[in-house]
C-alpha cells in the first residue's frame, strides 16, 4: 500500500483492510509512505522491492498518477483507493 499521509479517510481504509485481511486468512498488507519532500517515488519503489501480487495506492490524482506512471514498465497490477481532499 503506497500512500500519503493525511489523506481522506486512511484510518477507516487502514481499519477495513486490515479486517478482511484478516477474515480471509491473508498477510496483511505493507505500508509506504510518501513525504513531503518526495511525490512517492522512494515508497513505490520500496513496496515494487517486496514483490507484492498488486500494488494499492491509496491518496488523491498526484499519488494515484505517479504510482501508474512508476508501476508503467512493471508486470504488476495496480489498485487505486480514492483519497484526494475531493473523495
Amino acid at each position: 500500500m503506497v500512500y500519503k499521509p493525511g489523506s481522506a479517510h486512511i484510518e477507516a481504509y487502514r481499519r477495513h483492510l486490515r479486517a478482511e485481511e484478516t477474515k480471509r486468512g491473508r498477510a496483511h498488507a505493507r505500508w509506504f509512505a510518501t513525504s513531503a519532500t518526495d511525490r512517492g517515488d522512494e515508497a513505490i519503489r520500496r513496496a515494487i522491492a517486496t514483490k507484492p501480487d498488486v500494488l494499492i495506492v491509496l491518496g488523491g490524482d498526484g499519488t494515484i498518477r505517479r504510482t501508474a506512471e512508476v508501476l508503467a514498465d512493471t508486470d504488476i497490477p495496480l489498485a487505486v483507493l480514492p483519497a484526494g481532499t475531493g473523495n
